[in-house]
């Protein structure tokens, strides 16, 4: 009497299913050219503004009434220019300007370094200055310059943000900004063009019913295709993060919220694929509401106080409004504790109900007609 070979284990299935469908997206151009996009676009802007910034250098303002030898060797790295200034209130006004940062050495600043007595020393960076330059300034006073010059760290360093511009205006730049765009269409991009796609691919083709009468379920074949949707989602934000500089400020605050606005954005992709016949419906819908859920970061680019009440309530509904809003925060250093953990809790409450819904709506659809 012949043995039955054994059913493959359910996770085997579905990482069989994953690993194929992340082979069919990178080699399906209707799937990889949405995906390149948001990173040509990052690569685009950064030589665009390399080159509308390439006049500008790292600049540091100094006020230095004891003459000190710190001042000294900072003038003498070819990567910063130094400017001296007469007093702190001049240095102040003129950061203002192209300045990329200001300090001022304490007069007794070299007598405590010789003591190794390691004073404070707060270097103050323009709110407004490219972070490239913040990067370059912080790397050659820090790393390079103190190093080189005395045995153990001469000062307590600490850096501070200077708000130049308005208080209100002070969160927000081109920089951020462009990020804010870029990271959240990429991942509706995945999870609400992509997924749905792939989900018809074997409806439209006439293949499901052979797949399905393989070891594999439509529960498994659903979460292969989410697997890989997920993992794309998740390499397209970090790079997308690393090309922007998006890891700036608390990182792990941007890391935990982009984790649920893509687990928020793969459930709302899985419904469309759903309830969507063909693929040309799926297109026009799912192109509404990434349209939907990327307005918000459409208005980051100014505080949220100075758009209408309208506006704001509108947003309000709009569960990435709270992803935007904590990454403004995180990138900024301007967390508030009690927001920040409102706006999580409502991106991992949106993303229950949604797969809640999807859960719903599997048990009430047959098989046959999915």
């Amino acid at each position: 009497m012949e043995s039955a070979l054994p059913s493959p284990s359910k996770w085997r299935v579905r990482r069989t299913i994953a690993r194929k469908e992340i082979v069919t997206i990178a080699g399906h151009k209707n799937y990889l050219a949405p995906l390149l996009i948001p990173i040509l676009l990052s690569l685009l802007f950064r030589l665009l503004f390399g080159a509308l910034n390439a006049d500008e250098g790292v600049v540091l303002l100094v006020v230095d009434p004891g003459n000190s030898a710190l001042a000294a060797v900072l003038e003498q790295a070819p990567e910063v220019e130094v400017r001296r200034m007469a007093g702190e209130a001049e240095m102040l006004a003129e950061l203002a300007g192209d300045a990329t940062g200001g300090v001022v050495i304490p007069v007794d600043f070299d007598t405590a370094v010789t003591a190794n007595q390691q004073p404070p020393l707060t270097i103050l960076l323009n709110s407004e200055a490219r972070e490239s330059n913040k990067a370059i300034l912080q790397k050659l006073v820090s790393e390079q310059l103190w190093i080189s010059q005395y045995d153990t760290p001469p000062a307590r360093l600490s850096w501070q943000e200077y708000q130049t511009g308005s208080a209100a205006f002070a969160a927000y730049s081109v920089d951020n900004y462009l990020y804010f765009l870029l990271v959240l269409l990429s991942i509706t991009t995945v999870g609400v063009v992509i997924l749905p796609q792939m989900m018809l691919e074997e409806k439209e083709g006439g293949v499901l019913a052979a797949l399905l009468a393989s070891p594999a379920d439509y529960a498994d074949l659903l979460l292969g295709k989410v697997a890989a949707a997920f993992i794309y989602a998740l390499i397209l934000a970090g790079v997308i993060t690393v090309l922007n500089q998006g890891y700036t400020g608390n990182w792990w605050l941007t890391a935990v919220a982009t984790l649920l606005v893509i687990i928020f954005s793969l459930a709302v992709g899985v419904l469309f694929g759903l309830w969507a016949e063909t693929k040309g419906q799926c297109h026009a819908y799912s192109a509404i509401f990434v349209l939907l859920l990327n307005m918000p970061s459409w208005f980051s680019v100014v505080p949220f106080a100075n758009l209408s009440p309208i506006l704001q309530a509108v947003l309000r509904l709009i569960p990435t409004y709270y992803y935007i809003d904590t990454l403004i925060q995180s990138l900024n250093g301007l967390v508030d504790p009690a927001q920040a953990g409102f706006n999580l809790a409502v991106l991992l409450v949106s993303g229950v109900i949604t797969w809640g819904i999807v859960s719903w709506r599997l048990r009430r659809v047959a098989v046959v007609s999915i």
